[in-house]
Order: structure tokens, then C-alpha cells, then sequence
């Protein structure tokens, strides 16, 4: 999408004589509606009134964002002229529809050219009075950055699209997640492939989940394994926080099973060993990863394991007083150790604990405790209730399933203490399996 957001599907603000209804355009907002009062009349005070022909532009890619405006009457037409420059038509607004948010957010020239197609009437809200505004109302800057968020990360047209941040030129979007969208990037003076994972704008008032961010970049920064996904560096834009990190090119450990079912137990084998050497790695710097799952584990199409995702893990004690840690909840119930359920603080052991699950569901095809209710499933885990794997794959290496069943006992004492018996195991898995063409 362009910089502009809203259906334009509500009624005109202009009266019959021409007099504008302010808060009657505010109060239909799509975008808007949602404000508090207080704050609606407050932008209502402040905003000034312009009127635009056909053909004149409201805005103007690539110029400074020195404004936001909100159609009160009219149409206008929103496309954006790329490289090869050829203009491309997105959209076209009509009352109610905001324009010129993110720019004014992110401080980023505009990213798309804004025409009148008919007489437009439109809101104008400047700069600093946006600044004032947002010092009394929060509530208007959230709005608007949820805006942003709902832009950035689109297949279709994202708004950063082939954007240079940070030095990495931004190629496509590779996920979008509750707390974070993943470009791929190019370093512009390498040509080096990255992922760039950005802070979604939904946050950007949210404290904790900016102080979350900031903790997995410190976290990552000091880790250095081949099985461990690197970070090469952090940077600010767009009005949020990015961090670039290694790119992987072939499938996550989910993806892998739900392609080829129970993996071969040589297979299993070596990734279970590649894994393994990751978390000790991590575990010996004094980090807990807390939510090892499949589609944490990304494997290169060379069949090399890449360990991803510390969001919520458990820093090293000279780093818990920077990162302010919150105790709570988090991770993934059907990979949790018993332990978990109960807030303990977390040990090495809740980390080969899911590597036991993981190794399991490798095995078996599907993953342990098929069950629906969370009740169920800590119960479950807690009584140790696992269908043996030597009845649902009788062929497979008998040290292997011992392993695993070891690795998933219900007391933590009973685990392996570190992963080091299984270093050996560790192979490439085989590229035909990850092939992604």
C-alpha cells in the first residue's frame, strides 16, 4: 500500500452549503473513529482546511513529510513511480481516508504521489502540531503507527519495498509475525543476502516488547556457532528498530516434516546432533532459548541446521539488569517442559527437554501430545504419558529413541545435563529433503 490508509467508503463532511464538519469527518474515520473524544476534538482545534483541484497533488513522493491529511470531500488517486519509472496507480481515497501518516511518523520522504481527480477538500494537520498532540495523546500516535504496520509487510506492494535502511537494500518480505515482520535484504556495498527483521510498528509504544527486542539482539550478538543464525547488526528506521541477520534459504524443521512426513532415523540423527552442538553452545554462554520448536530451526538447503528466535530467552545474569527480564509465561505448550507450566526458573534442562520433543515428532511424524486442551496437555506431560516410540517406529536405532524418551523425562534431574554425548551424531541432512524448487 502507499502512504495512505483508510475505505474511503464513508459520507462526505461538506454540508449542503460548504461549511466542513471537522469532527463529523474525525468521528467517521475508519482510521480515526476509534479515538477517544477528548483527542478527536483536540485534532479537530488544530486543523487547518485546503482545497485541492483536479490534477493538483496533495503530496508528492520522495518530499519531506511535513504534514498528515484526512480527506473530508472528494477523490484522489495514490500510485507510486518505481526505477524504471513507471507510474503504477494503488488506490484511489475518498472522505475519511488518511494520507501522509507514515512519512510523518517515520520522518521518511513520502512514498507515493497523491492526486485530486475531483475537487478534494482535505484536513491538514502539520508537523509539530502532530508532535504537541502526541505528548497529551498517545492514543493518536498508536492509532496511526498500527496504520503503518498494516502497510509494511504486504506481499503485494509494501511500502519499503526496495528501500535502502541501515545500508541493506529491502528485496521482499520473508515473514510476518504478531511482533515483527522479516524482509530479505542486500548488503548495498557486498551484495551479501540478509534477513532483516524489523520491530512491527504495532509496538512502537509497547515498552516491553521494545525492551524484548533490544534483549535477543544482545542475546545473539554474543553467540558464534555455525548452528546458531548470526546477527551482523542493528540499526534504526522507519521510526522502529531492525536487526540483520544471517540469511537461511531453505525450510524450518516444521516445514520439512509436514513435506516428507517421519523423517529416515539417520536423518534424525544427524539433526538432533547439529541441534544439539547449537544449544550448548548456548546454554555454556549462559542463555535458556525457552521455545526451541520446529519452526525455530531452519535448515539450509545444504542440510546445515541454523537455531533461531531467542525473543523470549533467558539472558546471561551480567545482562538481566540491562534488559529488565519480566517473569511470565511464554513458549509453546506442546513443547514446554513440566516444569515450565509451573514458572520455575528456567534450566538448560526446559531446552533439552524440546529437543526431546522435536526428536520425537522427527521420528514419529507428528508431534508428541496431540492435545487440544491445555489442561489435558499439562496433565499429560506431567504424568510422562508418551505413546513409545519403539511400537511407532520399531526399526529405528535403538540409541536414538533412548535419547529421546531420556531427553523428555518429566523430572529435569533425569535429563541429559548437557548435549554432549550426541555431539557426534551431528550430519548435514539431506539437501533432497530440503530442496525447495
Amino acid at each position: 500500500m502507499s502512504d495512505a490508509a483508510g475505505d474511503g467508503g464513508i459520507s462526505s463532511g461538506v454540508s449542503g452549503d460548504g461549511d466542513i464538519d471537522v469532527a463529523r469527518v474525525l468521528e467517521d474515520s475508519p482510521t480515526l473513529a476509534g479515538l477517544p473524544r477528548a483527542a478527536r476534538e483536540m485534532l479537530a482545534q488544530v486543523m487547518t482546511t485546503r482545497r485541492y483541484e483536479p490534477g493538483e497533488a496533495l503530496m508528492e513522493q520522495g518530499d519531506v513529510g511535513d504534514c498528515m491529511v484526512v480527506v473530508a470531500d472528494g477523490v484522489a488517486q495514490v500510485s507510486v513511480t518505481g526505477d524504471d519509472d513507471i507510474c503504477r496507480v494503488l488506490a484511489q481515497v475518498g472522505a475519511g481516508t488518511v494520507l501522509g501518516e507514515m512519512a510523518l511518523l517515520t520522518k521518511e520522504p513520502r512514498s507515493a504521489d497523491v492526486l485530486a481527480i475531483v475537487p478534494v477538500i482535505g484536513l491538514i494537520l502539520a508537523a509539530d502540531d502532530f508532535t504537541d498532540l502526541c505528548a497529551s495523546y498517545a492514543d493518536i500516535a498508536v492509532v496511526l503507527t498500527y496504520l503503518v504496520a498494516e502497510r509494511l509487510g504486504q506481499v503485494r506492494k509494501d511500502a519499503l519495498g526496495d528501500k535502502v535502511l541501515g545500508g541493506y537494500r529491502i528485496k521482499r518480505r520473508l515473514g510476518l509475525g504478531a511482533t515483527a515482520v522479516v524482509y530479505c535484504g542486500e548488503n548495498v556495498e557486498t551484495d551479501e543476502i540478509v534477513a532483516l527483521k524489523m520491530l512491527s510498528h504495532r509496538l512502537a509504544f509497547d515498552e516491553v516488547a521494545i525492551r524484548r527486542f533490544i534483549r535477543e539482539l544482545n542475546i545473539i550478538e554474543r553467540l558464534r556457532h555455525d548452528n546458531v543464525a548470526r546477527v551482523y547488526g542493528r540499526f534504526e528506521a522507519f521510526a522502529t528498530h531492525f536487526m540483520a541477520m544471517e540469511f537461511c534459504d531453505g525450510l524450518n524443521l516444521a516445514e520439512l516434516i509436514e513435506r516428507n512426513g517421519a523423517l529416515p532415523c539417520d536423518q534424525v540423527r544427524g539433526l538432533l546432533g547439529q541441534i544439539g552442538r547449537a544449544l550448548d553452545h548456548v546454554h555454556e554462554h549462559d542463555v535458556i532459548h525457552k521455545d526451541l520448536k520446529p519452526a525455530n530451526v531452519m535448515i539450509n538447503r545444504d542440510g546445515t541446521v541454523k537455531l533461531m528466535d531467542f525473543g523470549i530467552a533467558s539472558p546471561p545474569l551480567d545482562m538481566t539488569q540491562d534488559c529488565d527480564v519480566e517473569r511470565f509465561f511464554a513458549g509453546t505448550p506442546r513443547y514446554m517442559a513440566p516444569e515450565q507450566f509451573r514458572m520455575l526458573d528456567a534450566t538448560p534442562q526446559v531446552d533439552v527437554y524440546a529437543l526431546g520433543c522435536l526428536g520425537f515428532e522427527m521420528l514419529a511424524g507428528t508431534a508428541p501430545f496431540m492435545l487440544d486442551s491445555l489442561g489435558e496437555l499439562v496433565r499429560a506431560k506431567t504424568a510422562g504419558e508418551l505413546e513409545p516410540l519403539s511400537q511407532l517406529r520399531p526399526e529405528a536405532d535403538a540409541d536414538v529413541v533412548a535419547f529421546i524418551e531420556r531427553a523428555m523425562s518429566v523430572k529435569a534431574e533425569d535429563r541429559p545435563a548437557n548435549l554432549n554425548a550426541i555431539h557426534a551424531w551431528a550430519a548435514p541432512c539431506d539437501p533432497a529433503l530440503v530442496a525447495t524448487e
